[in-house]
C-alpha cells in the first residue's frame, strides 16, 4: 500500500490540494474544500467499511473522497458508493 499512498498523494497534489496525513489515510484541502483519501487493505471491501468511510468523510465535512482497496468489493458496497444522491463524491481505485 505504500506505493498507492505515494501515488495518491501525488495525484491529489496535482489536483491543487494541500495534503496532510490523517488518522486513517490522507486529508486534503483546497480553499474551503476537503477531500479524504482512504486505503483499505482487507480481503473484502464491504458495507460496514463504506459506512465507516462515509462517517469519517462526514466528520471531516468533506465534499469528496477517494477509496483505494486491495481486495474485492461486495456488490452492495459498490452500489452504495455509486449512489448519485450522496452529498460526497466518491472515486474508487483497485
Amino acid at each position: 500500500m505504500e506505493k498507492a499512498i505515494a501515488i495518491c498523494r501525488e495525484m491529489v497534489t496535482q489536483r491543487g490540494y494541500n495534503v496532510v496525513d490523517g488518522d486513517e489515510g490522507l486529508v486534503a484541502t483546497k480553499g474551503d474544500e476537503t477531500m479524504g483519501v482512504f486505503f483499505v487493505d482487507a480481503p473484502k471491501f464491504n458495507v460496514s467499511m463504506i459506512e465507516h468511510v462515509m462517517k469519517t468523510l462526514n466528520d471531516l465535512a468533506a465534499s469528496s473522497g477517494i477509496i483505494v482497496y486491495r481486495g474485492s468489493i461486495t456488490p452492495f458496497a459498490r452500489r452504495v458508493t455509486s449512489m448519485e444522491d450522496s452529498e460526497v463524491a466518491l472515486e474508487l481505485f483497485h
